[in-house]
C-alpha cells in the first residue's frame, strides 16, 4: 500500500527546508486524494497537516492559530487574487501549512488557480503540498494543470474498526494523551463498520 502520507509530507517538507536553507528549489507537492469525501478525507488531511507542523518540532507553530490545515474551496482556488495573497501569508509566515481543496470536479486545468501555483513554482517561491480530493475521472483531468510537482496518488476508503482506533489514539498522543493499555483494544471492539455501535 505505500508510505503513508503523513509520513511522506513530513519527509517531504523537511527535504524543501534543507533545500531552502541551500538556495535550491524546493519540490512543489500535490496529492490526489481518490475516493468518497464522505469517507473521512477531511479527517485525513487534518491529520496529515498536523503531523506535517509536528515534525518541525511543536515550537514551529501553525500557519493558523488552529491548525496547519487550510481548506480552499473551489471558488477561492479559481479566483487569482484571492489565491496568489493566501499562499503569499502562508509563504511569508514560514509555518508548514497544507492546503486542500475539496471536489476536483469543480476545477478545470484552465483555473486561475493553478496558473498563480504555476507562477510561484516559475518564480521560485515556496507552495504548501496541495491536496485535491475527488473522483479518479476528475483529477484525472486537471493532472496536466501543474506540470512540475511531484505527484502522489491515494485513495480514500473507509476506515475499519482497528484503524479508527489507531487514529483516535495517535491524535490523542499528538495532543499530550496517552491512552491506558487495553483502551485501543476496547474502541476497536466498539467500533463496528465506521460508526459506533
Amino acid at each position: 500500500a505505500g508510505r503513508d502520507l503523513r509520513e511522506l509530507l513530513a519527509h517531504t517538507a523537511q527535504q524543501n527546508a534543507v533545500l531552502k536553507e541551500h538556495g535550491v528549489p524546493t519540490r512543489p507537492v500535490v496529492v490526489h486524494l481518490d475516493g468518497d469525501v464522505d469517507f473521512g478525507a477531511v479527517g485525513y488531511v487534518k491529520d496529515a497537516a498536523r503531523h506535517l507542523r509536528n515534525s518541525f518540532g511543536k515550537e514551529a507553530g501553525a500557519y493558523r492559530r488552529d491548525e496547519s490545515f487550510v481548506a480552499v474551496s473551489p471558488a477561492l482556488f479559481n479566483n487569482a487574487v484571492d489565491l496568489e495573497k493566501l499562499l503569499t501569508e502562508i509563504e511569508t509566515s514560514g509555518r508548514p501549512a497544507v492546503l486542500y481543496v475539496e471536489n476536483a470536479h469543480n476545477l478545470a486545468p484552465g483555473s486561475a488557480g493553478f496558473a498563480v501555483w504555476n507562477d510561484f513554482i516559475a518564480k521560485g517561491r515556496d507552495v504548501p503540498p496541495l491536496l485535491l480530493s475527488g473522483d479518479a475521472q476528475a483529477l484525472a483531468a486537471v493532472d496536466v494543470a501543474l506540470p512540475s510537482v511531484m505527484r502522489l496518488n491515494t485513495r480514500i476508503d473507509p476506515l475499519t474498526a482497528a484503524q479508527q482506533a489507531t487514529a483516535v489514539s495517535r491524535l490523542a498522543a499528538q495532543d499530550g494523551f496517552f491512552l491506558a493499555p487495553g483502551v485501543i483494544d476496547a474502541v476497536a471492539k466498539k467500533l463496528k463498520g465506521g460508526g459506533l455501535s
